[in-house]
């Protein structure tokens, strides 16, 4: 009986620990688009900061 309980939280143990690499992965992923997802988007005020400035930042007549 104590074996059988001894190999159900081994088994419990293995799906938290298996959640747990899971949620790093995603967490990892998601961390990685955010950041490529910011350097493009600098990259292209960067690019065409003239033309934003022009059209978004254009004084009111």
């Amino acid at each position: 009986m104590a074996n059988q309980r001894e190999k159900k939280q081994a088994l419990f143990a293995d799906e938290s620990g298996q959640a747990m690499v899971e949620y790093a992965i995603i967490v990892w992923v998601i961390a990685i688009m955010l950041s490529i997802f910011y350097l493009t988007f600098t990259a292209a005020i960067d690019n065409h900061f003239s033309y934003i400035s022009r059209v978004w930042m254009a004084p009111v007549p």
